[in-house]
């Protein structure tokens, strides 16, 4: 628990050491978090780890960098947007 006032990603990647410190390495290794994660220290804490991770990004983010995603697939299973558009997944090293 944190206070209210703590920025959500506060201590995130610390808190991701710890918890995958506790899984053996010859399991495969995931983290799904939504966008109050997405900074630099999850990402290279995830990467240091050998975890695979998907992470959500706010708009103000994605914007500047949607055009370098080259490798669009179509989403396995009925995911859609919030507005009922059909997903695709894409990835890009920001």
């Amino acid at each position: 628990m944190k206070p209210a006032s703590t920025f959500t990603a506060d201590g995130a990647g610390a808190a991701i050491r710890h918890i995958f410190r506790h899984v053996p390495r010859c399991m495969q290794r995931f983290l799904r978090a939504d966008s109050g994660y997405c900074n630099a220290e999850v990402t290279q804490t995830c990467i240091d780890l050998n975890v695979k991770f998907v992470i959500s990004m706010c708009e103000n983010m994605f914007d500047p960098i949607i055009s370098r995603v080259s490798n669009w697939r179509r989403a396995k299973g009925d995911i859609r947007f919030r507005d009922g558009r059909e997903a695709e997944i894409g990835s890009t090293h920001y």
